[in-house]
């Protein structure tokens, strides 16, 4: 019953398990689905991962950036919207780990948010410029280098949106973008289901993603044990054949690529009794 009534709560809950504008799959569960402890604190390890404040270490990592600005030259990527009333270009943004409490900071095209002739800052990319989020505040300060004897201090507003986007913006300008990290662990696996055929259990999952290099079925035989590493599949695999089965037998999947793993599918318990 508890069972029950933990799936049909979480149910109501959207987290999303990779946030990009063109990836959105929300990890839900079904009622009547098996939930174990270790999932619900990976589910609920997202939701302080979104509701919380940006840190730091947040911040490591490639963002694709959508820059808009009020107004433009035709300089460094920035192309005048149609009605003419805002500019915008795209560009990355990224942060690497010092290792010293500070960070690097790089861009591809030129200081964020800048533009035009007069300020040539704009238009030269940030090179592994130092950078620090000040403690405390969403302020990101950093330093640009555009010229053998010209430089130029920067501050940034940024605000954490969720786990993967922040919005960035000019200290007292309406200038501002909209970042997304990329490189994410790929969407969860969902509906996990199984048909027994004389204890050998097919099971297939919906595969959510398009960036997966693969996925690993876990099993274990005890409520108590730890998860192991039952196979991993090649990318857009959704089905396995077990091996002939007896006793209790839980199953999940992840996901992974490169940059990570995914939150597991829904769990699915097997009971393989013993012959009469």
């Amino acid at each position: 019953m508890l069972k029950r009534l933990l799936a049909s709560v979480i149910a109501t809950i959207s987290i999303n398990a990779q946030s990009t504008e063109e990836s959105t799959v929300p990890v839900t569960f079904n009622p009547g689905d098996v939930l174990t402890a270790d999932t619900l604190n990976q589910v609920f390890s997202r939701i302080n991962n979104v509701t919380s404040g940006l840190k730091q270490e947040d911040l490591v990592g490639n963002w694709e950036c959508s820059e808009i600005r009020s107004e433009c030259l035709s300089d460094s990527g920035w192309s005048q919207h149609s009605s003419g009333l805002y500019c915008s270009r795209t560009q990355t943004y990224t942060f690497n780990d010092v290792g010293d409490g500070t960070l690097t900071f790089s861009t591809s095209k030129g200081f964020p948010l800048r533009s035009g002739t007069s300020n040539q800052e704009g238009q030269i990319p940030v090179s592994n410029e130092a950078a620090v989020l000040a403690a405390g505040t969403n302020i990101l300060f950093f330093n640009h280098q555009y010229s053998s004897t010209q430089d130029v201090d920067g501050k940034l507003r940024v605000v954490k949106t969720n786990a993967t986007s922040i919005n960035v913006g000019e200290i007292a300008q309406a200038n501002s973008g909209l970042c997304v990290k990329q490189n994410q662990a790929p969407s969860a696996p969902t509906n996990l289901i199984s048909t027994l055929n004389n204890a050998i259990a097919t099971l297939s999952w919906t595969d959510n993603s398009d960036d997966e290099s693969g996925f690993i079925v876990q099993t274990k035989t005890d409520v108590d044990d730890d998860w192991a590493d039952l196979v991993t599949t090649a990318a857009d695999v959704t089905e396995y054949v077990t091996q002939s089965l007896e006793g209790n037998n839980w199953f999940r999947v992840v996901s992974m690529n490169g940059s990570g793993s995914s939150i597991a599918s829904n769990v699915i318990l097997l009971q393989i009794e013993g012959p009469n």
